[in-house]
């Protein structure tokens, strides 16, 4: 009798050009400089989809493994029942640091370079903290809010039948994810639904998740306390 086959093993239906070409994502007001990121479906900037109903955002860890987070990515699609398969597009950007070395890199404008951020200083990961590129000064997360905009405020976007997005980060990628969460901006995660409506041109439902990151960003001096169950001021 064969062993029986546990569904979290079957992690990549994708083929090989997947995971061997890193496209580029233009940025705001920097033709130059692009962010690199992985994709199910090839460049996400070309030819209108219909077909696409879900994007999902998943951001990498501390080890910057972007393809790797695209295969665990798509084996989550594989077991979800709420959108089949083929309406589901993957982006795993990957914040690049100079130690990566030149990846196979397609950019939208000729001779655009990747963006790459500082490993180790002033802090380890500075992308996860929403640091600025140290070749074309970009925050990580104004990439982020760009590539946000390219789905959900772009009135000739190429996805006209977007449902919903999630961006969805573990490790140090939920640091980046909570934190992105908590500071950025974009009016498409305006905390008011009338300045949700007025920005985004369809109703998309925008979700943020955060797993197991190392530590959390709280909003004030408060800690929990157990004793009591709420938060207070430690002494």
């Amino acid at each position: 009798i064969p062993p029986p086959v546990f569904p979290r093993y079957n992690l990549c239906s994708l083929n090989r050009e997947a995971f061997t070409t890193v496209h580029g994502f233009p940025v705001k007001d920097r033709a130059d400089y692009e962010l690199a990121y992985y994709s199910n479906a090839g460049s996400i900037t070309t030819d209108v989809r219909p077909s696409v109903r879900f994007v999902f955002i998943a951001i990498h860890g501390s080890k910057r493994n972007a393809d790797g987070y695209l295969c665990a990515a798509q084996g989550a699609v594989q077991l979800q029942e709420q959108y089949p398969p083929e309406s589901v597009l993957i982006v795993s950007p990957h914040f690049l640091v100079p130690e990566d070395g030149e990846p196979g890199f397609q950019p939208t404008q000729t001779g655009a370079l990747p963006l790459r951020w500082n490993e180790t200083h002033p802090i380890a990961h500075t992308w996860r903290y929403g640091a600025d590129s140290i070749v074309g000064e970009v925050s990580s997360y104004d990439s982020m809010d760009n590539l946000l905009d390219h789905f959900v405020l772009d009135p000739k976007s190429v996805y006209p039948n977007l449902e919903a997005i999630t961006i969805a980060g573990h490790s140090a990628g939920g640091q980046f994810v909570q934190r992105y969460a908590l500071l950025s901006s974009h009016p498409a995660l305006d905390a008011k639904p009338s300045e949700r409506r007025r920005t985004k041109k369809r109703d998309i439902q925008i979700r943020l998740v955060g797993a197991n990151p190392r530590s959390y960003c709280y909003l004030d001096d408060r800690r929990y306390a157990e004793n009591n169950g709420g938060y207070e001021r430690p002494p």
